[in-house]
């Protein structure tokens, strides 16, 4: 769970889960709306057409006067059933007539000017709302008939099984995605562990977002620099080694002719051996020896610096 790209694969998950369901519940939600929306305005049961609505109100400017529109010969307002009897309402909202004159002067709620059939003039603004005179059923509570409750019940299906394709489809993007985005990462990780190993010649590639490429690349340019100050150390301590081991095997040698009576033990002989020390190192032995101590102590440092302990100077006292 401490992963990277397991956590980036959850959150993934988690917000095309959440978005997948948010989506199904108000596309449900909408045709569940949609469809009552067009019962209610297939009940509604209106003597001529719509439009001739819209030409009595431009003709006008007023709903006054409507009543006699419905009552014509194409087909009396009695004759229409009392729950398709129609209910027309201004452009705000207040009813002004109903079939059945009980809520003339009233006002349509929310919910009835959602449903209802809207009536637009030529610039396309709202006149008018058309609903049929039986009251309305609460949301959600609308009397379906079985035929629309199997439409409902086959849609709510189909889209839980789309839902659930899409939630496997996206589960598969998401542990593709963050393997790939990862993987650099992980490339950079072992780069770094073989280089702790001594192996200089680890390099990374510099792939993926342009952020984690920036890092490879900080770290191949980090490996050259010190790449190159390890090879100058090494060949800065070979050539110190090849510059003293020749005087000290002259020095060596003429110690064993010595010890082997080949030289003989005079004090000549010994002149002639501080006279090479002398020359070869040019300057005096004690400073020589200091030196050659300092050089081993910077080059254990080099070495295993996690081993060397520095203590702070002592403060001295002055007499």
């Amino acid at each position: 769970m401490n992963r990277l790209w397991v956590r980036l694969t959850l959150s993934f998950i988690i917000i095309t889960q959440v978005s997948i369901v948010v989506v199904v519940l108000a596309a449900l939600n909408s045709v569940n709306f949609e469809l009552q929306r067009y019962m209610v305005q297939q009940s509604v049961s209106v003597p001529g057409s719509k439009d001739d609505l819209v030409v009595f109100f431009q003709r006008k400017r007023d709903w006054a006067g409507v009543g006699k529109l419905f009552d014509t010969p194409k087909g009396a307002i009695a004759s229409i059933p009392k729950a398709q009897a129609p209910i027309l309402a201004d452009g705000n909202g207040k009813i002004v007539f109903d079939a059945t004159n009980q809520r003339l002067g009233s006002m349509l709620t929310s919910d009835e000017r959602n449903l209802a059939i809207t009536i637009n003039d030529s610039d396309n603004q709202t006149i008018g709302y058309l609903l049929p005179s039986a009251s309305l059923p609460a949301p959600g509570k609308w009397p379906f008939h079985p035929a629309e409750l199997d439409f409902l019940n086959r849609l709510r299906r189909n889209m839980m099984w789309a839902s659930l394709l899409i939630g496997i489809m996206a589960i598969v993007l998401a542990l593709v995605l963050t393997r790939t985005l990862v993987a650099p990462l992980a490339s950079l990780a072992s780069a770094a562990r073989a280089f702790a190993n001594h192996n200089w010649d680890q390099r990374v590639k510099a792939q993926g977002a342009i952020e984690i490429a920036a890092v490879a690349t900080a770290f191949n340019e980090m490996a050259d620099e010190l790449q190159r100050a390890e090879t100058l150390r090494r060949n800065m301590i070979a050539d110190i080694a090849h510059e003293l081991r020749t005087p000290l095997t002259v020095m060596q040698g003429n110690l064993r002719a010595v010890l082997d009576e080949v030289y003989p033990l005079e004090m000549s002989e010994i002149v002639t051996l501080y006279d090479e020390t002398r020359a070869n190192w040019h300057w005096r032995m004690p400073e020589g020896l200091a030196w050659t101590s300092n050089l081993l102590i910077w080059a254990r440092l080099c070495e295993q610096p996690s081993q060397i302990s520095v203590s702070p100077p002592k403060a001295k006292t002055w007499k």
